[in-house]
């Protein structure tokens, strides 16, 4: 793993230290390069390239992965605790940890980071095309190491959410109170950064920024926007998905969607909340300047930043929309068995009471052509008003419908009147009526003869079923 040199030096070792450490790792010897008359200084740096050099291979950076997602989570932490007061203790001890996973990461991640800080400093007093190609040119640094760390700020979001059950309200909140720290944090970096570089003492600097982050200063309208843009970002995101996919249970739903509509809403859900957030922040540490009364440009990164931090979003979102949609698609083909065989089991328990209710209603019996039988009891004429008769187009009957088309026929007559049914050939040949001994058709005629005959049987048991 590379050694952080401006780390070291930050927490106070001298050249020297740094110089016989790396040499007593590396089986350097040191005395003796200070002898040919090279400095400390040189012996360290030249110790510290070579030990990144030796640690950019594609294994090593691949590493970085769960680095940096952890260092998003511990950042989402930290802007939480940053709600309470920008320069907090707690604050201050989770920056640090950030600061410590940040120097694990190797030397060739440390690079692509610092290319996307140079990236975005060139372009951010620059129109708004300049800073659209900075925000995407950005994105394609390091977009693995990039969307980690996305990737890991939902975390926490999930865990609430999971732990709760789905509940809306804990991904509201932790929003709401990250969004409020996340500008806080932002407006008190600004404005202490810009008045140490105006000269100022930083003891000074660091008392108006802790002004400037307050609830009773004048940037509260940026604090309140940055917690509602949070509580959005934290219900509407990737985070919502996630939960959905770890809590659902199958056959307990209707249909979920997949496909295209699923992988677009994704990105779209994540995307538009981060560039907007993202944004918001950007012109949060801008005016927050402005109203110390420096000449700031009030749009300086904001574009920039917006298209870097919602490209991420786009790409992240479309990711989980695509694991999404495959998880539902098999989910809706499970929850399709499920249905399919309680059916059956519906079914079989049905004839099981058919069977038992009215065995004389074997179908087997039955003849082809019902012509020559007579269907009503009464041997009295039965005079029937002529009406239009209103032709029906024949249809198919799955045998999954053959019960639920029985119920509705049977519910159409008269509860009081005992009526059989019998399936009946039509006259011009279109398919197979269902006629009751009350002379009435019931539905459209059937294309299948053994269908229309296996609707009739179930009718006659539904009826009787019905009457006792």
């Amino acid at each position: 793993m590379g050694f952080n040199y401006a780390l070291a030096k930050q927490d106070g070792f001298t050249d020297q230290q740094i110089a016989e450490v790396l040499g007593e790792k590396r089986g350097f010897n040191v005395g003796l390069a200070v002898q040919d008359g090279f400095s400390y200084s040189q012996i360290a740096q030249a110790l510290v390239e070579k030990s990144e050099s030796e640690d950019t291979g594609l294994f090593r950076e691949a590493l970085d992965v769960p680095v940096f997602a952890a260092q998003g989570a511990t950042q989402l932490f930290r802007m939480g605790t940053q709600a309470f007061g920008a320069d907090n203790p707690v604050a201050n001890t989770l920056m640090g940890v950030e600061d410590y996973l940040g120097s694990l990461i190797s030397a060739g991640s440390r690079q692509q980071q610092e290319e996307i800080a140079e990236i975005f400093a060139d372009a951010e007093d620059k129109g708004f095309g300049e800073q659209v190609k900075a925000g995407l040119k950005a994105l394609t640094v390091a977009p693995v190491d990039t969307l980690a760390q996305f990737g890991g700020t939902a975390v926490p979001f999930i865990a609430a959410s999971v732990l709760t059950g789905g509940a809306a309200t804990p991904a509201l909140a932790l929003g709401a109170t990250t969004g409020t720290g996340l500008v806080k944090g932002t407006i008190f970096d600004a404005v202490e950064r810009e008045y140490i570089n105006q000269g100022v003492d930083p003891e000074q600097a660091r008392e108006i920024a802790e002004q400037a982050q307050a609830y009773t200063g004048e940037n509260l309208d940026q604090i309140a926007l940055g917690g509602v843009l949070g509580a959005a970002a934290g219900r509407l995101g990737i985070e919502r998905g996630i939960t959905n996919l770890i809590t659902r249970k199958v056959g307990q739903e209707a249909a979920l969607p997949v496909g295209i509509k699923t992988i677009v809403g994704g990105a779209v859900a994540e995307s538009i909340p981060e560039a907007v957030q993202a944004g918001q922040e950007k012109f949060a540490a801008n005016i927050s300047r402005q109203r110390e009364g420096f000449d700031v440009d009030l749009m300086e990164g904001v574009v920039g930043q917006s298209v870097f931090e919602g490209g991420a979003g786009l790409l992240l979102g479309g990711g989980v929309g695509t694991y999404t949609s495959r998880r539902n698609r098999l989910s809706n083909e499970r929850q399709a068995e499920l249905l399919e065989k309680k059916e059956n089991e519906e079914l079989a328990i049905q004839d099981s009471v058919g069977d038992l209710l009215a065995p004389e209603y074997d179908t087997t019996d039955l003849p082809d052509d019902f012509s020559g039988v007579g269907l009503s009891p009464d041997p009295s004429p039965v005079e029937i008003e002529e009406e239009v008769e209103v032709q029906l187009p024949a249809r198919d009957l799955n045998i999954r419908d053959m019960q639920t088309e029985a119920s509705r026929i049977v519910r159409q007559t008269n509860p009081d009147q005992e009526i059989t049914f019998v399936s009946e050939p039509t006259a011009d040949g279109r398919g197979f009526q269902i006629i009751g001994s009350d002379q009435k058709a019931y539905g459209a005629p059937i294309t299948g003869a053994e269908t229309a005959r296996q609707l009739a049987f179930r009718l006659n048991q539904q009826k009787k079923i019905s009457g006792l």
